[in-house]
């Protein structure tokens, strides 16, 4: 973004965020001028179309404006119909929640599971967006059966479509009785996702190890994913 010449004059432009929802008057004008319509920059501001009213505009409000050249008013639809969809494709690549597994239930169990740091264990990761939930989730290698730190670990990348999820289930897990008394340890919450069946065997499921107390509201934020897509349909 940077500042413009109309008429002679030097134009400095107003700050602009990715979500044009919120820009000011003056932003859009600054906007609409770069984009080859800068004789109607005042008039923007003098009828306050501000970012969350742009989408509204049509052939009447143009005229009001005095958009009576046919190519202005069709450039005027370009440029609302870009904004929309730039907006639609920040709004489904935005994080709306974050978070990584639960592996340990204290610090104690973290430091002798992990010799003090020395061999780190990476947790799964999950990112929750509009439309997606992306689950690494991380297979640690293990030797006679035990979660072995220092032998490294295998991932793997689940994207999942929310429109797909059939139901979801919170299951509480306590901490050891020994861990709960001399450190205070917290649960963990498992948040299973049923993913619905397109077929005979089709069916299957993931999981989220997650803080205790911190599933129910994961999964509400899943829910309202799975009922806008399903909205959306």
């Amino acid at each position: 973004m940077s500042d413009y010449v109309l008429n002679g004059q030097l134009i400095q432009t107003h700050s602009e965020s990715d979500e044009f929802e919120g820009w000011s008057a003056e932003t859009v004008a600054d906007y609409v001028a770069r984009q080859g319509l800068g004789q109607y920059r005042q008039s923007i501001i003098t009828h306050k179309i501000t970012g969350d009213l742009v989408p509204f505009l049509n052939e009447n409000h143009m005229a009001e404006m005095g958009v009576k050249c046919i190519g202005d008013r069709l450039r005027f639809g370009l440029i609302v119909e870009r904004l929309k969809r730039k907006s639609l494709i920040g709004a489904k690549a935005k994080i709306l929640w974050q978070g990584e597994e639960k592996v340990f239930y204290s610090i104690a169990s973290a430091s002798i599971c992990t010799l003090c740091g020395c061999c780190p264990i990476d947790p799964s990761i999950y990112k929750l967006q509009q439309n997606h939930l992306k689950i690494k989730k991380v297979n640690p290698f293990r030797c006679f059966g035990v979660r072995c730190c220092c032998c490294g670990s295998e991932y793997v990348m689940n994207n999942v479509d929310l429109s797909h999820v059939q139901d979801i289930d919170i299951n509480g897990v306590p901490a050891p009785c020994f861990e709960r008394i001399f450190f205070c340890a917290e649960g963990k919450d498992i948040v299973n996702i049923e993913i619905r069946s397109f077929g005979e065997g089709a069916s299957y499921d993931h999981k989220l190890v997650l803080p205790e107390r911190e599933g129910e509201y994961v999964a509400s934020l899943i829910m309202n994913g799975v009922e806008a897509q399903n909205m959306e349909r």
